[in-house]
């Protein structure tokens, strides 16, 4: 089901969107809340929910995800795909964040009990420990 532009307007639905903007910590962040679309499915609006019920609870057990030395790293990351430098500044953001993503993914699957949706989506997170594959050109470790 399509809703009108007028109908998103009369529910407040980009105010909705403009608020969780701004409770968000980076811009990528920022342009994903507002980009979300309005769910008109019975079941996608449950997930939603349900989701939305495991962080309220997070939120009065006090548990606070550590999300700190996040930052938004896609200028840097595109840049380095194309075999680009990056400053030392750059360098330590990349790490901060994927230390960030780490610790974030380990807190939520410590909840996964009562948190379990939560836990899948930080599961998707970036993993630091997770060996990657060497390509055939690359040197074995010594």
């Amino acid at each position: 089901m399509q809703f009108s532009p007028r109908t998103l307007e009369d529910l407040a639905f980009p105010e909705v969107l403009a608020a969780l903007g701004q409770r968000c910590r980076t811009a990528a962040g920022r342009s994903r809340a507002l980009a979300r679309s309005f769910l008109d499915d019975a079941s996608a609006i449950r997930e939603s929910l349900a989701r939305v019920d495991e962080a309220r609870e997070l939120l009065q057990a006090q548990v606070s995800l550590p999300l700190g030395g996040v930052a938004d790293i896609r200028s840097s990351v595109e840049r380095a795909e194309k075999g680009g430098l990056l400053e030392p500044r750059e360098l330590t953001a990349i790490a901060q964040t994927l230390f960030a993503f780490t610790r974030t993914r380990d807190a939520l699957a410590e909840r996964s009990t009562t948190a379990a949706r939560l836990a899948f989506i930080g599961q998707r997170l970036p993993d630091l420990e997770k060996p990657t594959a060497r390509s055939p050109s690359a040197p074995a470790p010594r």
